[in-house]
């Protein structure tokens, strides 16, 4: 962008610019350029890395993060069932799929920590990346009224 336009670009020189079309002849150039982008962002995405994420998008739209995290959407019993996916079990007993339980089922695939959100007053405060072990420990026992 020139003085607040936009400059057309009128030749494409470098083909990795260029979307993949099944039959274009530079397709498996094209394909093996973007398969090893997908395999380098799949080695940097990380639990930490989601977690600042978040913690960030919080600081930009509190609200908005906080009814995406809080919001439960009915799903099917087979994706209840998936090792991988956290459900929440609401009071008739519908299955309902929330934010943080698919991307914590991510994330435990990859490693044994999960995102936990922290409320302070009833308000969304921060995420935080925690171990099975760690909330096994810190919510994990009991009072000593039993």
């Amino acid at each position: 962008m020139v003085g607040g336009k936009a400059k057309k670009n009128k030749e494409v020189t470098d083909m990795s610019l260029v979307s993949p079309c099944l039959g274009c002849a530079h397709y498996k150039e094209v394909e093996g350029q973007l398969n090893f982008l997908l395999e380098q962002l799949k080695s940097k995405i990380d639990g930490h890395f989601i977690c600042e994420f978040l913690n960030s998008l919080l600081e930009i739209d509190r609200k908005a993060i906080e009814n995406l995290v809080e919001a439960r959407v009915p799903c099917k019993q087979e994706l209840a069932d998936h090792p991988n996916v956290h459900v929440y079990l609401d009071e008739d007993g519908q299955c309902k799929l929330g934010f943080l339980g698919l991307l914590n089922g991510i994330l435990l695939a990859k490693e044994n920590r999960i995102l936990v959100a922290f409320y302070d007053e009833f308000k969304l405060k921060e995420f935080k990346l925690k171990t099975l072990e760690e909330l096994k420990a810190e919510y994990g026992k009991k009072d000593k009224t039993g």
